[in-house]
């Protein structure tokens, strides 16, 4: 330790510990420092000591004192403590109608590496958002971090909430579809720290065989999640005890934030949409009742959605021919491509839509042109909510993007002065 250091308790007093003066520790503190101490939990570090103290109603719980703890997510420690003593755990789940999709390629972390990876960070944010509304057909809430939620200037938008205010504590996206952008992924020091925190707990009641806390990790590491091998994005520690704490905590942290769409309201033929969005392996989500239906890779996702955008924009210069009476022969619709400075199509893919439309004036197809008009529309939103040149929002949403969202950035490129679409286009798209 340090020559000199102080600790604040609530209610405003202070341990104070100097040297060449009579020390100072209110009863609370040394109380604390002791079990700490006793309980090999106690971390010093910088010259400070890191402890915990156990609340009023924990010394009732490890006494076995009559009890009743409401906790829609207790954590192990808590668990532990209630069986250790006598009590009985309640898994009282309510079954949720959620189908959950998993985009498990990348982290997405809160923080950027620079201002191009922050660029492309808070494209990719927005353009899966897009995407999201245009598969379930409505505007999801989106849960990321707060810097995120600044820089899309949403802070206050009711719609839009962050890691630390939002994903406990509040009812408003009730019903909502949710995007989940990241996850709240603690630093080494802060998962020692809260580590520490409940191994305090059950050491207290008795428990013998957990370990310490370990810098120790692992990267790459294969993680089962139901019938599914993922791989860890993240290092997460080497021994196979806390490494199932750290995912059992971060999949209880992500069911907190699953329930704020209360899906327990929703009906099997209409469930509550969740896309998950980088993050950790979701393994700790089984014992809360919930599980991943869908996994899906983010480059994967976009090879998908270039097959998409052919399809559209076969559709779009179908629907536009009809609608001046034209007959969407093969030729017309690459010479209607050329006039509106899009690249020709293949003669199998106007078949398979052409085909479709000579059955019937099928209205999803005219849909198709709202939905470039909208697409288009949301590309110049972006490029200006983020001061970047539309150009500059296009070659995002062109990487980043899927579906008519693609054709959309086409369009802009095209008729943009700096260059060509082959030059912008993502390699393996």
């Amino acid at each position: 330790m340090s020559t000199g250091s102080q600790a604040r308790l609530p209610g405003g007093k202070k341990a104070e510990i100097r040297h060449g003066h009579e020390p100072f520790v209110p009863l609370r503190m040394a109380r604390a420092l002791i079990q700490s101490i006793a309980t090999r939990t106690a971390i010093i570090e910088k010259g400070r000591i890191l402890m915990h103290e156990v609340t009023t109603l924990g010394d009732r719980i490890i006494k076995g004192a009559p009890t009743v703890l409401l906790d829609a997510t207790p954590s192990p420690a808590v668990e532990y403590v209630v069986s250790n003593d006598g009590g009985q755990v309640v898994n009282a789940i309510a079954k949720q109608y959620v189908r959950i999709t998993h985009f498990y390629q990348y982290l997405h972390g809160r923080t950027w590496k620079n201002r191009e990876h922050q660029k492309q960070e808070m494209m990719r944010l927005m353009a899966l958002r897009e995407q999201m509304e245009q598969e379930t057909g409505k505007t999801p809430a989106t849960l990321t971090y707060m810097p995120h939620c600044e820089l899309a200037g949403k802070i206050d938008d009711p719609l839009w909430g962050y890691w630390g205010r939002d994903d406990i504590g509040q009812d408003r996206w009730k019903g909502q579809n949710l995007l989940i952008f990241g996850g709240q992924i603690f630093s080494p020091e802060t998962q020692a720290t809260t580590y520490a925190s409940e191994l305090l707990l059950r050491r207290l009641a008795g428990d013998k065989q957990s370990p310490d806390w370990s810098k120790e990790v692992e990267r790459h590491v294969e993680v089962t999640v139901g019938n599914k091998v993922v791989l860890a994005k993240a290092p997460i520690p080497q021994n196979p005890l806390l490494r199932e704490w750290v995912l059992r905590d971060y999949g209880r942290r992500m069911a907190q934030a699953i329930g704020r769409t209360r899906a327990v309201w929703a009906t099997p033929d209409h469930p509550i949409h969740v896309w998950i969005v980088g993050g950790l392996q979701l393994s700790g989500l089984a014992e809360h009742g919930l599980e991943v239906s869908e996994y899906r890779e983010e480059r994967k996702n976009l090879n998908a959605a270039a097959s998409q955008a052919a399809k559209e924009k076969v559709a779009v210069a179908v629907a536009s021919l009809q609608a001046a009476d034209k007959k969407p022969s093969y030729r017309e619709v690459n010479k209607w491509m050329e006039q509106n400075k899009m690249p020709s199509i293949r003669y199998d893919a106007w078949k398979r839509i052409a085909s479709k439309a000579s059955t019937t004036l099928n209205r999803d197809i005219y849909e198709v042109v709202d939905n470039l008009l909208e697409a288009l529309g949301a590309i110049a939103r972006i490029a200006e909510i983020h001061g970047y040149d539309i150009s500059d929002a296009a070659k995002a949403m062109l990487e980043f993007g899927s579906g008519v969202q693609v054709v959309a950035a086409e369009l802009i490129l095209e008729a943009s002065p700096h260059g060509n679409i082959a030059a912008k286009r993502p390699p393996d798209s």
